[in-house]
């Protein structure tokens, strides 16, 4: 199953796997009123296809689906090199110690118990977002902020008010500190 009308152009694209419909529909609104993009499939299967079909840049995985099940579908995404690096945030009905480090175990970045809170959920996807994207931007040499990263920071400070610009604040050339 996949989002009905119109999906957003712009926006991280969200790839939802839950057998439970009202769930997926839940969360799907939830994240589209935040500005993602959303893909949703009701099982391990359709959720194979769609990550080769749409590249999602995070998938929230449910833990127990008929099939393939999420720990199954985190492994696989995993071992294939081109989803390797993709986040997984696993979701489950499950509250033992135990799930939560089978799950963590076999690839997933975060885990979440349900009933879950949506504010968290969002946060917990911005969150890891945000790291892939600063992992993603970093010299695979050095660790250092690569070149997307300087750009931005770079347009950032140009739009900074004047006499702010290159400077943090607080700081005042040696010649004015007399």
């Amino acid at each position: 199953m996949t989002i009905s009308g119109a999906i957003p152009v712009e926006g991280d694209l969200i790839l939802v796997v839950d057998d439970d419909p009202d769930i997926a529909r839940f969360i799907q609104m939830n994240l589209m009123v935040e500005g993602f993009r959303v893909q949703l499939a009701s099982n391990g299967e359709i959720a194979m296809k769609m990550v080769y079909d749409h590249q999602p840049d995070l998938a929230v995985v449910d833990l127990m689906m008929p099939g393939v099940d999420g720990l199954q579908l985190t492994r696989w995404l995993r071992s294939n090199p081109t989803t390797s690096a993709m986040p997984i945030i696993m979701l489950t009905a499950k509250g033992l110690t135990v799930d939560k480090v089978i799950g963590l175990t076999a690839g997933a970045d975060d885990f979440m118990v349900k009933p879950f809170d949506t504010m968290e959920l969002v946060a917990r996807i911005k969150s890891t977002l945000r790291r892939t994207k600063e992992v993603r931007e970093s010299s695979p040499l050095t660790g250092l902020p690569g070149n997307t990263r300087i750009v931005s920071e770079m347009s950032m400070r140009s739009r900074a008010p004047r006499g702010v610009r290159g400077r943090p604040r607080g700081h005042r050339p040696i010649q004015d500190r007399q």
